[in-house]
């Protein structure tokens, strides 16, 4: 029984294993009823299957898509960018302590949690003066007890999502929404089982 009191199987056994890893049906994210599939948690994403086969062949298709905005070329463009970003969230961590002497500090809350967005921002190609909220967006996102909020968190991404679309489709630059962009562009059809803007959340 998974935390949401839904059924769930544990396959251990070599052989059954490798049958599930090779049969699509047993897909990350795909379900033949995905809306009433067993769930992990309450969380917005990860937490159930997202679609059918057909959002399965969506996601190897979107894998083929990102794969150049993760190139060691692209990465090692933002290498300063980051080591910057590891000194700002270290200094803040910093200053945090020397205003509460000898109270432990957050770790998670200052670098774990908060780096790991800020690079997935810079990656994806937000403006660096909207990280604060969607660093609040992608939190409330991964609650795991308050799937309300989870999914209200993941419709104003999408919302977010959608006003910067636009904004970037007259300034497409190197980064991943401007690859979603060409691809829409390219193929019309290349979203037609989930949104750009779903996506780009995802």
């Amino acid at each position: 029984i998974t935390p949401t009191g839904d059924p769930a199987w544990f396959v251990i056994a070599f052989d059954e294993a490798k049958t599930v890893f090779s049969d699509r049906r047993f897909g990350y994210y795909t379900h033949e009823d995905p809306k009433n599939a067993s769930r992990m948690s309450e969380a917005a994403m990860h937490s159930h299957p997202m679609g059918n086969i057909d959002f399965e062949d969506m996601m190897a298709r979107m894998r083929k898509l990102l794969a150049p905005g993760f190139t060691p070329r692209r990465l090692t463009q933002l290498q300063g960018w980051v080591q910057d970003l590891v000194d700002t969230c270290l200094d803040e961590m910093q200053a945090d302590h020397d205003r509460n002497p000898g109270k432990p500090v957050n770790f998670h809350a200052h670098v774990g949690f908060r780096l790991p967005v800020l690079v997935i921002a810079a990656l994806l190609g937000f403006p660096v003066e909207d990280a604060e909220e969607v660093i609040g967006l992608s939190d409330r996102m991964g609650s795991t007890v308050n799937g309300a909020d989870a999914l209200a968190a993941t419709g104003e991404l999408q919302q977010y999502m959608r006003v910067l679309v636009e904004r970037k489709r007259g300034n497409l630059g190197p980064d991943v929404i401007s690859d979603f962009i060409r691809a829409q562009d390219e193929d019309p059809d290349f979203f037609t089982v989930r949104s750009l803007e779903s996506f780009a959340a995802g």
